[in-house]
């Protein structure tokens, strides 16, 4: 839905000449454009009804030339394909193969542990994957932060987001990389898998399994850094807590809004695995591709700030709601950094540049919103 800015005010401007006695109003060149009247203005990319145009911007993958909004495709090392001359129909050129950058959207659910509320959490990420006869795995991987809604509504702090960026790396510069997983042809469509995989936040990786393949329950796990009151804490408990934000205060920054406010820094935990089921494969050169998962999440909350006299409400943990179908929406960008496609995500080569890195993040999250169904597509 385009929203819509109020244009500026007109600029008054006081005659100076001797013997004006009136003021002259002139009007202001740089006033606001407005969104939504279809015409492309200042400080607008497009102006179109089009899902490849947002609040007046490009979508990722998208192009707009003259207002004209289409699926970026056709060029030979995008690997996507369409039906000429307006890329109708775009397309993978290739079935069953990973190989290649895409942006991915996890979506899972958990309760907060006061009222047992359902919270959506959307976690975001880019990979390169690299695929070998029906195996695949990942070569680059960007950690894009998460955003929650529902009883309360949560976002990582900036440090955070830097934080996510320099840990938990899936591929082989990682501890535990690189994350591997199987695409491969299967009734005529392609079956899907990831291997689960276990990151933590907040504390030091020697707090995760040694071994991902044997998929140990998180309660086998050696146990989090812990506050019994996280409104008065003592920090006699919190060995393997590290600086994740790089702020100053052990633990990573999450901010709180809604009924209480607030900003909580916590210790998290968790594994999460995906499949397609026999009855929701993936259509061969896909764009897109939708598998459930299942996943397991602890946290512990180990300080609280700038909450006023919601205090307790902000110290307030959640746990995972595995009665609710836990999925990852991957989108397909393209083969190479040289991609039309990719290069609409992809600011540069990943893990150059913080910055960098930053704003490719933003874009995969403004290509895949937070996605709240309780139902999968």
């Amino acid at each position: 839905m385009n929203r819509f800015r109020p244009a500026a005010r007109a600029v008054f401007i006081a005659a100076t000449i001797s013997g004006c006695a009136h003021d002259v109003v002139l009007p202001d060149e740089s006033a606001g454009a407005v969104c939504g009247d279809g015409v492309v203005q200042n400080g607008e990319a497009c102006d179109t009804q089009s899902g490849g145009c947002a609040e007046c911007r490009v979508v990722p993958t998208w192009a707009c030339p003259a207002n004209h909004c289409a699926p970026i495709c056709g060029d030979p090392v995008d690997g996507v394909v369409g039906d000429a001359p307006g890329c109708q129909n775009p397309r993978k050129d290739t079935d069953c193969d990973m190989t290649g950058y895409w942006m991915s959207r996890e979506t899972a659910f958990s309760r907060d542990t006061v009222i047992g509320a359902v919270q959506s959490t959307s976690a975001w990420a880019l990979y390169r994957f690299s695929q070998s006869g029906d195996v695949f795995q990942v070569e680059e991987h960007l950690a894009c932060g998460n955003h929650s809604s529902g009883s309360a509504t949560i976002d990582p702090t900036s440090g955070a987001l830097r934080g996510f960026l320099a840990h938990n790396h899936q591929d082989p510069t990682g501890l535990h990389g690189p994350r591997k997983g199987t695409f491969k042809p299967l009734s005529g469509a392609c079956s899907f898998s990831f291997d689960r995989w276990y990151e933590i936040h907040g504390a030091t990786e020697d707090l995760l399994p040694a071994d991902f393949s044997q998929h140990p329950d998180l309660a086998s796990l050696p146990k989090l850094p812990s506050e019994s009151d996280p409104v008065h804490p003592t920090k006699q408990s919190l060995t393997g807590a590290i600086d994740f934000d790089g702020d100053g205060t052990l633990g990573f920054g999450a901010l709180v809004t809604g009924v209480a406010s607030g900003t909580r820094y916590m210790v998290g935990r968790q594994w999460v695995e995906f499949a397609t089921t026999p009855g929701k494969l993936i259509p061969p050169k896909s764009l897109a591709l939708i598998a459930a998962g299942a996943w397991d999440l602890q946290e512990s909350v180990i300080s609280v700030t700038d909450c006023g006299t919601a205090c307790a409400l902000i110290a307030a943990g959640a746990y995972a709601a595995k009665d609710l179908a836990t999925r990852t929406t991957l989108v397909f960008l393209g083969r190479s950094l040289a991609s039309p496609r990719v290069a609409s995500v992809v600011q540069a080569a990943p893990r150059k540049d913080v910055t960098t890195d930053l704003a490719t993040c933003a874009r995969v999250r403004s290509a895949l919103p937070h996605e709240t169904s309780l139902t999968p597509p």
